[in-house]
């Protein structure tokens, strides 16, 4: 009798863990991995090089806009606990498995850093993370428009979710 176990790298395929009576159970558990290792591999190429390519930029914009007055007009800077807070939304966004496209990523004068999200529609959704994890949100649906905030926990929150669902919906 075998148990299932969810895999902990690939959410949705579960792995089965158990004991086997033959030599074929060793075979079959090595093949089993072997198809998972090869479903992640071709899922995961694009969207791990955009997420590489995401988080090189927000490494940039700390760089770039970590000290006061960054952009000529007094600007604040953006602190450690903001960017790191930005980089786990990336990855947090990654990891719904949504399929939203990556954001486009900009330093804010308060020292937040801004995710904004478009469509083909004339549609947007913009938030912001800032040093206190707060996000503050507002989209343009069409005749329809939204603003608010949230606090950041351990996901995003379930309204930010859903208006990028919106955005995104056809």
């Amino acid at each position: 009798m075998s148990t299932a176990t969810m895999s902990s790298y690939l959410i949705g395929f579960p792995k089965q863990s158990g004991k086997g009576f033959a030599s074929e159970s060793i075979v079959l558990e090595n093949k089993y991995e072997d198809i998972l290792n090869q479903l992640k591999k071709t899922e995961s190429i694009g969207r791990y090089s955009q997420l590489q390519q995401i988080i090189d930029e927000l490494e940039e914009i700390f760089i770039s806009c970590s000290r006061y007055n960054w952009d000529g007009y007094g600007a604040n800077p953006i602190s450690v606990n903001t960017f790191l807070d930005a980089k786990n939304i990336i990855n947090m966004l990654n990891a719904t498995f949504l399929n939203f496209p990556m954001p486009e990523i900009t330093p804010e004068p308060d020292g937040d850093i801004a995710f904004e999200w478009s469509d083909d529609y004339g549609r947007t959704f913009v938030f912001s993370i800032d040093d206190n994890q707060t996000l503050t949100y507002a989209g343009i649906f069409g005749a329809n428009n939204t603003h608010g905030t949230e606090l950041l926990g351990d996901f995003i929150p379930d309204p930010i979710i859903n208006y990028l669902k919106r955005l995104y919906s056809k």
